[in-house]
């Protein structure tokens, strides 16, 4: 064997097991799916909204692809990961609802574990507060957080005031409550005629690194 084919072949193994030793970080299930679904003479199919549709009151969380209607941290230069704007309410605007969906879990994260906040009554008293109005609306009604707080609490089998279990420790959440929250937490947000699909609750938690 020459020796030129003999450095080849040694560099060949070295690329062989530099390879194997190689972890691919998984940012993202694959994108190719339905985010979110509407209700249609009793049946749920894939929302398919024209633009008159969204920009009519109410639809604007859907317009934004914020289906949790989060707003922006504290504006420009610290918005969510792919967040592109914000209205006038601070509500974050996003390139992909992917993305409120990692914000989200981010949000849930913080609520747990630098506030403390672990039970549906608890985290609805911060997140969509009594002293608020739907939609963050001047003169509007007044959120029903007790409402929320019980109807989250029972699609996670819990009571009110019960830790809901979203995360095991600061690196593990779970993924059954998590999904289950996203999925119920829309519903409020932007109503029950509409649902995101388990596949964005679960792009947002990889995104989110769990």
């Amino acid at each position: 064997m020459s020796l030129k084919k003999t450095i080849w072949n040694m560099w060949s193994v070295v690329l062989i097991i530099f390879a194997s030793n190689l972890v691919v970080a998984q940012t993202s299930v694959s994108s190719d799916y339905v985010p979110l679904l509407n209700k249609h003479q009793g049946e749920w199919v894939a929302a398919n909204y024209s633009q008159q549709q969204l920009n009519q009151p109410g639809m604007v969380c859907v317009r934004f692809n914020n289906y949790w209607c989060i707003k922006s941290p504290m504006g420009k230069p610290t918005y969510w990961d792919g967040q592109e704007s914000q209205d006038s309410r601070g509500h974050a605007q996003f390139s992909h609802p992917k993305y409120a969906a990692r914000a989200f879990v981010k949000l849930m994260r913080t609520y747990y574990f630098t506030h403390n906040l672990r039970s549906a009554n608890d985290i609805m008293n911060r997140y969509a507060p009594a002293t608020d109005t739907i939609g963050s609306v001047a003169g509007g009604r007044p959120n029903p957080t007790t409402e929320y707080a019980k109807q989250i609490s029972r699609a996670l089998g819990k009571g009110p005031d019960e830790d809901l279990k979203l995360f095991a420790n600061e690196t593990t959440v779970n993924k059954d409550e998590m999904v289950a929250l996203l999925i119920t937490f829309a519903k409020w947000e932007i109503t029950a005629n509409n649902q995101v699909t388990k596949e964005l609750a679960l792009d947002g938690i990889a995104l989110a690194g769990y």
